[in-house]
């Protein structure tokens, strides 16, 4: 009984001694080197305030000029939806008024995240729940689609 209590405590010494080298990545010399090496981490730190503003600034502006044009009177709506787990758009198919400012309200109602994107027109929406976008229906028929899921897609269908 004894011996499997000295064994035991053996085992648990070795397995504790294992672990606390899981964080080493290298040798007792790399350590010793990276201690005497100056931190880059003051310097982080230090960072100005209007760099970190600046850099919000520059994640919350458009993706693309179709979110900054202003509405048009023609209006349609685009949702993404979950249909037995799969994103899709409704409606797929979108009949628009061929060479005429459109606007099309685009809402995400799926638990995942989309995106509304028109490569032809260069319109993106960014992976927002909801967006506005506006831009001249082309003359040809359009996909639109999730480049998130690339089997989201839809069409602008220009009739007149």
């Amino acid at each position: 009984m004894k011996l499997r209590f000295v064994a035991t405590v053996a085992l648990l010494s070795l397995a504790v001694a294992l672990l606390g080298a899981c964080g080493s990545s290298g040798s007792a010399s790399e350590d010793e080197s990276a201690a005497t090496q100056p931190s880059n981490q003051a310097e982080q730190d230090d960072q100005p305030e209007a760099e970190a503003a600046q850099s919000a600034e520059e994640e919350e502006q458009p993706v693309s000029a179709c979110l900054e044009a202003p509405p048009s009177k023609t209006k349609f709506t685009v949702l993404a939806v979950d249909k037995y787990g799969f994103g899709e758009f409704k409606p797929k198919k979108l009949e628009v008024p061929a060479g005429k400012k459109i606007t099309i309200l685009y809402k995400n109602e799926s638990p995942a995240i989309h995106d509304f994107v028109i490569d032809s027109l260069e319109c993106d929406s960014g992976k927002v729940d909801k967006a506005t976008v506006t831009f001249t229906a082309p003359s040809k028929p359009t996909e639109f689609r999730c480049t998130i899921h690339d089997f989201m897609t839809g069409k602008l269908i220009p009739v007149g």
